[in-house]
């Protein structure tokens, strides 16, 4: 269960840690992130950069659907997009990043059927 509410994203008040797209930041919570994503766990558990610096740059994918999947970790609800394409690239982006409940959730929903 997530210890935070979905008013806490992009909180930069109380974040401890900021993923960064194109010219857009977002302040999250370590602890989210790891109770919603497997790659998260293993970042902060090991020393690498993201750790050090407390900064993951997401370059990959539209500010929009970076928004959209990390405000998923805080409300566990799924986004609604205007784009099949947008729908495609958070999948990408779940599967990317190990968020594997979102993935499932977005697949079972059958949105692309």
């Amino acid at each position: 269960m997530n210890i935070f509410f979905p008013r806490k994203f992009n909180d930069p008040s109380t974040s401890d840690f900021i993923v960064r797209c194109q010219d857009k930041q977002f302040h999250l919570h370590q602890i989210t992130l790891q109770e919603k994503s497997e790659y998260f766990v293993a970042i902060f558990h090991n020393d690498c950069i993201e750790k050090r610096d407390k900064v993951l740059k997401i370059n990959d994918f539209p500010p929009k659907v970076v928004e959209s999947f990390l405000r998923y970790f805080y409300s566990g609800v799924l986004p609604t997009l205007g784009k099949f394409t947008e729908l495609i690239s958070l999948m990408k982006i779940a599967d990317k990043y190990n968020a594997n409940h979102l993935f499932d959730a977005i697949d079972s929903f059958g949105w692309y059927s």
